[in-house]
């Protein structure tokens, strides 16, 4: 068993193999267009709000970091030691010290008998490159030296 989450901006396609190539699929979308030929649509999430999240992908890009980068769309390999080499698509090269985070929408819904608010669901809508930041919390950043750096 496994499950695949394929998306964009738009939407978000999760599919739960069960086996023998079968399973079951959903697509999480803000706009009903993306499963309008499906059959058996979901009951809508009212949502109260959202909430723009981030998560830092591990493994830090390899290739070049220069002028001699490729522009426009690019393939890069995210490669950490505690879980080897991931390939990700983004919009372009990155930059010597940034990271590849994974963009999320958090759902936010009130439950109807206490009034309480949580996160119903949780929708990817992108990757991209940034710099570490410290955390507001802890003072703690989430830099590491890349390889390059740290022979040096």
């Amino acid at each position: 068993m496994f499950e695949a989450r394929i998306f964009n901006r738009d939407a978000e396609l999760r599919w739960l193999h069960t086996g023998r190539g079968l399973g079951t699929a959903v697509i999480l979308s803000e706009s009903p267009d993306p499963c309008a030929r499906l059959a058996g649509p979901l009951d809508p999430l009212t949502a109260t709000g959202t909430i723009e999240n981030r998560y830092l992908l591990w493994g830090r890009p390899l290739g070049p970091h220069d002028e001699a980068a490729p522009t426009g769309p690019v393939w890069v390999r995210l490669a950490e030691a505690r879980i080897g080499l991931l390939d990700v698509p983004l919009p372009r090269a990155p930059r010597r010290d940034e990271c590849v985070f994974l963009r999320t929408v958090e759902y936010v819904t009130t439950e109807p008998v206490h009034g309480n608010s949580f996160v119903a669901e949780e929708r990817l809508v992108g990757l991209h490159l940034d710099e570490p930041r410290l955390s507001a919390a802890t003072g703690v950043g989430s830099r590491q030296k890349h390889p390059a750096e740290a022979a040096r």
